[in-house]
């Protein structure tokens, strides 16, 4: 096993990266398209339903300190193919989640700069092999300087949002329609699922057992 080098700073802004990538910002407006103003209700529920999954990552990130997640958690509980086949899923999960983040990153240029969007999410993903190629060390570098920028932007966004905004809407935030209410929770929840990121980086961690409970 290689040098543990991630610190608790590290992993929190791991974390923090994973639910403030760019799907976030996409996720919003689609969520106010289909939920309305009643979308404020959807983002607390899956607030709540991503807290509860990550508690019982936090435990079994403390029992189990090993990268693998949800493969790992599922063959020490069970036998036979269904640890096999939760892996899979897990790693096709992570290549959509991947390719989704790839084509916002693009979409996001191509507001900025006459990119083409295919080329410049292919060269998203070149570049981000390149950086786990590189090591833990430049990649956690890196990773913490575009947190922080990220953070910034939604702060600005927040700031906007809330200086500029029409309060009147929210006037209508309860008796609307719940089923879609509900759907766009469901929608939602992939904005919040930065802990399951925190644990795949388990063996990388100092002291897991410590740091993985507090950054989950």
């Amino acid at each position: 096993m290689g040098k543990r080098e991630l610190t608790l700073f590290d992993c929190v802004m791991l974390g923090v990266g994973s639910a403030l990538g760019p799907e976030i910002f996409l996720l919003l407006g689609l969520a106010g398209s289909l939920a309305g103003t009643q979308a404020v209700l959807s983002i607390a529920i899956a607030f709540a339903l991503a807290l509860l999954v990550g508690l019982c990552y936090a435990e079994l990130a403390t029992a189990i300190p090993t990268s693998g997640e949800d493969y790992v958690f599922a063959r020490r509980a069970f036998k036979g193919m269904l640890p096999f086949i939760i892996g899979w899923i897990v790693w096709f999960g992570n290549i959509v989640y991947a390719a989704f983040n790839a084509i916002a990153v693009a979409y996001f240029l191509k507001i900025i700069l006459p990119v083409p969007v295919g080329l410049t999410a292919i060269s998203f993903v070149a570049v981000s092999g390149l950086l786990i190629y590189l090591g833990m060390s430049t990649l956690k570098r890196v990773q913490n300087v575009m947190v922080a920028g990220l953070v910034v932007l939604l702060a600005v966004f927040v700031y906007s949002s809330v200086s500029l905004g029409d309060w009147a809407y929210l006037s209508g935030i309860i008796g609307g329609d719940w089923r879609a209410t509900f759907s766009t929770a469901a929608l939602l929840f992939i904005a919040f699922i930065g802990f399951e990121d925190i644990v795949s980086v388990s063996s990388e961690v100092v002291e897991p057992k410590k740091t993985l409970p507090l950054a989950i």
